[in-house]
């Protein structure tokens, strides 16, 4: 079985808590390490979460427009060395 590694929200120092404004590959599909997975939203600044591995996105479990904080698992890829 691949191992499922979490997609982790960053800390942006922000007073406010950004927001899923959108979810960059549909869950299924293939990323490599550094693809852009996700885009978060704070007032005037927009924020891109990387993909930690390569491999599927699995599971996207912040919906878009949520607010999230620092540290929050925002999805899971199932890594794939291959891909």
């Amino acid at each position: 079985m691949a191992d499922r590694i979490p997609i982790i929200a960053p800390d942006l120092g922000a007073t406010e808590s950004p927001r899923v404004s959108a979810w960059l590959v549909e869950v299924g599909e293939t990323v490599r390490a550094g693809d852009r997975v996700v885009e978060l939203l704070l007032p005037g600044v927009t924020v891109d979460v990387a993909a930690p591995v390569s491999g599927r996105l699995s599971e996207a479990t912040v919906p878009l427009n949520s607010a999230i904080c620092a540290g929050q698992k925002l999805g899971t890829i199932e890594q794939d060395d291959d891909v």
